[in-house]
């Protein structure tokens, strides 16, 4: 029982622990392919910005309010309201 105690802990010392929003960044990094500073970043080419609005519909629907997910992409909170308005535009047509 006692080893097991130690290697839990040493890898929980060795593992790396991220904040809400860079496990949010990371899962759509992964996802997308479209990196941190470019989700942060000021482009507007259609597969950064469609990363972009993902991660803002992922962390909205995690309860985060739109002036602390503009910060954290670098933008007004009335951008992510119009990037929320969007995405649920696109949803709201039918196939």
């Amino acid at each position: 029982m006692a080893l097991s105690h130690k290697l839990y802990a040493a890898a929980a010392k060795n593992a790396r622990t991220y904040t809400p929003w860079q496990q949010a960044v990371k899962s759509i990094e992964r996802a997308t392919g479209v990196s941190c500073a470019e989700i942060q970043g000021p482009s507007r080419k259609a597969h950064i910005v469609a990363a972009r609005w993902q991660v803002i519909a992922l962390l909205r629907a995690r309860g985060w309010s739109l002036p602390k997910i503009g910060k954290e992409l670098n933008r007004d909170h009335t951008t992510i309201l119009y990037a929320l308005r969007q995405i649920a535009a696109v949803e709201a047509r039918p196939q």
